[in-house]
Protein backbone atom coordinates (compact mmCIF):
# COMPACT_ATOMS: atom_id res chain seq x y z
CA UNK A 1 0.00 0.00 0.00
CA UNK A 2 1.34 3.01 -1.21
CA UNK A 3 1.85 5.68 1.66
CA UNK A 4 -0.44 8.25 0.07
CA UNK A 5 -3.01 5.53 0.91
CA UNK A 6 -1.69 4.75 4.52
CA UNK A 7 -1.91 8.46 5.24
CA UNK A 8 -5.53 8.34 4.30
CA UNK A 9 -6.23 5.70 6.04
CA UNK A 10 -4.98 6.80 9.28
CA UNK A 11 -6.72 10.55 8.93
CA UNK A 12 -9.67 8.44 8.20
CA UNK A 13 -9.90 5.69 10.86
CA UNK A 14 -8.83 8.82 13.41
CA UNK A 15 -12.05 10.89 11.60
CA UNK A 16 -14.79 8.05 11.76
CA UNK A 17 -13.77 7.01 15.29
CA UNK A 18 -13.93 10.60 16.66
CA UNK A 19 -17.61 10.59 14.45
CA UNK A 20 -18.52 7.94 16.96
CA UNK A 21 -16.79 8.73 19.94
CA UNK A 22 -15.03 5.92 20.17
CA UNK A 23 -11.64 5.17 21.46
CA UNK A 24 -8.66 3.46 20.04
CA UNK A 25 -8.72 0.90 22.62
CA UNK A 26 -12.23 0.60 22.06
CA UNK A 27 -11.47 -0.49 18.10
CA UNK A 28 -8.39 -2.78 19.70
CA UNK A 29 -11.24 -4.82 21.32
CA UNK A 30 -13.11 -5.22 18.87
CA UNK A 31 -10.86 -6.74 17.01
CA UNK A 32 -8.65 -8.46 19.01
CA UNK A 33 -5.73 -6.73 18.56
CA UNK A 34 -3.36 -4.63 20.77
CA UNK A 35 -3.96 -0.45 20.96
CA UNK A 36 -0.77 0.54 19.46
CA UNK A 37 -1.68 -1.66 16.26
CA UNK A 38 -4.78 0.56 15.49
CA UNK A 39 -1.98 3.95 16.78
CA UNK A 40 0.05 2.26 14.19
CA UNK A 41 -2.48 2.50 11.43
CA UNK A 42 -3.39 5.71 12.28
CA UNK A 43 -0.36 7.07 11.94
CA UNK A 44 0.45 5.51 8.75
CA UNK A 45 3.21 2.97 9.64
CA UNK A 46 1.39 -0.32 9.10
CA UNK A 47 -2.19 -1.25 7.43
CA UNK A 48 -4.59 -4.00 8.81
CA UNK A 49 -5.08 -7.26 6.70
CA UNK A 50 -8.00 -8.10 4.43
CA UNK A 51 -10.24 -8.98 6.51
CA UNK A 52 -9.18 -6.64 9.50
CA UNK A 53 -9.79 -4.18 7.19
CA UNK A 54 -13.39 -4.65 6.48
CA UNK A 55 -14.05 -5.69 10.32
CA UNK A 56 -12.61 -1.95 10.79
CA UNK A 57 -14.82 -0.90 8.44
CA UNK A 58 -18.08 -2.54 9.77
CA UNK A 59 -16.59 -1.16 13.35
CA UNK A 60 -16.17 2.43 11.61
CA UNK A 61 -19.69 2.19 10.09
CA UNK A 62 -18.10 2.81 6.76
CA UNK A 63 -16.79 1.02 3.90
CA UNK A 64 -13.43 -0.25 3.12
CA UNK A 65 -13.15 2.05 -0.34
CA UNK A 66 -13.76 5.21 2.02
CA UNK A 67 -11.20 4.18 4.52
CA UNK A 68 -8.50 3.47 1.60
CA UNK A 69 -9.37 6.75 -0.42
CA UNK A 70 -11.25 5.35 -3.31
CA UNK A 71 -14.09 7.24 -2.55
CA UNK A 72 -15.06 10.37 -1.02
CA UNK A 73 -18.24 9.36 0.31
CA UNK A 74 -18.09 7.96 4.09
CA UNK A 75 -21.53 6.21 4.13
CA UNK A 76 -21.48 1.95 3.80
CA UNK A 77 -22.55 0.28 1.27
CA UNK A 78 -25.23 -0.73 2.18
CA UNK A 79 -26.67 2.31 4.59
CA UNK A 80 -30.27 3.45 4.55
CA UNK A 81 -30.24 7.14 4.36
CA UNK A 82 -33.25 9.22 6.24
CA UNK A 83 -32.92 12.10 3.72
CA UNK A 84 -33.98 14.56 6.89
CA UNK A 85 -31.67 13.00 8.85
CA UNK A 86 -29.01 13.98 5.91
CA UNK A 87 -30.29 17.53 5.10
CA UNK A 88 -30.32 18.70 8.61
CA UNK A 89 -27.01 16.76 10.21
CA UNK A 90 -24.48 16.58 6.45
CA UNK A 91 -22.50 19.30 5.30
CA UNK A 92 -24.04 19.49 1.66
CA UNK A 93 -22.46 20.77 -1.41
CA UNK A 94 -24.57 21.24 -4.96
CA UNK A 95 -22.13 21.96 -7.63
CA UNK A 96 -19.19 21.61 -5.93
CA UNK A 97 -21.12 25.23 -3.98
CA UNK A 98 -21.97 24.67 -0.05
CA UNK A 99 -25.96 24.67 0.51
CA UNK A 100 -26.87 27.54 2.60
CA UNK A 101 -28.89 26.89 5.76
CA UNK A 102 -31.74 28.90 4.19
CA UNK A 103 -31.91 26.16 0.69
CA UNK A 104 -31.00 23.28 3.13
CA UNK A 105 -34.68 24.32 4.86
CA UNK A 106 -36.43 25.13 1.36
CA UNK A 107 -34.88 22.04 -0.04
CA UNK A 108 -36.77 19.78 2.98
CA UNK A 109 -39.56 21.64 3.13
CA UNK A 110 -40.09 21.19 -0.84
CA UNK A 111 -39.36 17.52 -0.29
CA UNK A 112 -41.90 17.25 2.65
CA UNK A 113 -44.75 18.59 0.47
CA UNK A 114 -44.12 15.77 -1.92
CA UNK A 115 -44.07 12.96 0.74
CA UNK A 116 -46.19 14.01 3.51
CA UNK A 117 -49.72 13.61 1.55
CA UNK A 118 -48.64 10.34 0.10
CA UNK A 119 -47.87 9.14 3.80
CA UNK A 120 -50.74 10.55 5.29
CA UNK A 121 -52.91 8.89 2.83
CA UNK A 122 -51.35 5.46 2.94
CA UNK A 123 -52.28 5.88 6.64
CA UNK A 124 -55.97 6.60 5.77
Amino acid sequence: MSEEIKNILGQRIKEQRKKLKITNVDIARELNVHKSTVSNWIAGHRVPEAQTLADLAKILNTSQDYLTGKTANPLPFDAVVDVKELLNNRELVYDNKPITDEQRAMFLGVLESIIAPKINNKNK
